[in-house]
This record gives structure tokens, sequence and C-alpha cells, in this order.
């Protein structure tokens, strides 16, 4: 089976989320693996630069994660500020895994709210 990464991020926070099986209704569950938190300074850098600095972060983390024996698919879900500089930062390995952005902040959404987003992300992917 084709494991999936999603990746969901805002400018300081971010939730590594993977699929953990079906319920007796054939309903996919979701669960959060890591989350992962800014490490800012000072309060006025998350202001200004704060974000950048997450995004490097981050990019690191799922560029290190994307080598062989990983994930095989990534899915990025962040606002489209965060969401631009962060795709800009992936490495070659992990950008060719990436298969699919969505502009849209769900970091905070509870899990079970997030499964349908992302089943239907999933089943888009396996569609195609």
């Amino acid at each position: 089976m084709t494991q999936t990464q999603f990746v969901l991020a805002d400018g300081g926070h971010a939730r590594w989320v993977q699929r953990a099986g079906q319920d007796n209704t054939g309903e996919a569950n979701y669960v959060t693996t890591t989350e992962q938190t800014a490490s800012f300074r000072a309060p006025e850098q998350a202001a200004i630069r704060g974000e950048e600095d997450f995004a490097r972060e981050l990019a690191d983390t799922i560029n290190a994660r994307a080598a062989p024996g990983g994930f095989d698919r990534l899915v990025l879900v962040a606002p489209a500020p965060f969401l631009s500089d962060l795709r800009h930062r992936l490495s070659t390995t992990a950008g060719a895994k990436l298969a699919h952005t969505l502009a849209k902040d769900l970091t905070h959404t509870p899990d079970h709210e997030l499964a349908s987003w992302l089943q239907t992300l999933e089943l888009d992917l396996d569609a195609s």
C-alpha cells in the first residue's frame, strides 16, 4: 500500500498525519503522528522572520523524511503564502514525491473533522 504523508502547516505549527486504517463502516481513520512547532527566539521575530525560519525548519524535516524508505507520496496543506514558501524549499527528492497541495489552514482542525478533508484528497490522488 502506498504511504501518503500529509503535512498540515501554518506559519508556526505543523502536524504530520497518516492514514491509520479504516473503521467498520469503511471510513478512513487518520492520526497525527508528529507535531512540530516553530522555535522563535523572540515574539517580534514571529511576525518578521518567524514564518520564513519555520518554513526552512519544516522543509528540512520533510526533506530528511523523503529519503528512500520514507513516505511514498507527500500532500502539503497550508495557507497559500506559507505553502508557496514551503514548496520552494523542498529538495528534489521531496518535490518528486509531492502529489498534491491544498491552500487551506487545517492545522488546528480536530482529527475527527480532518478525516473527510484528507480522505477526499487521498481519493483524488488514487483516481489520478
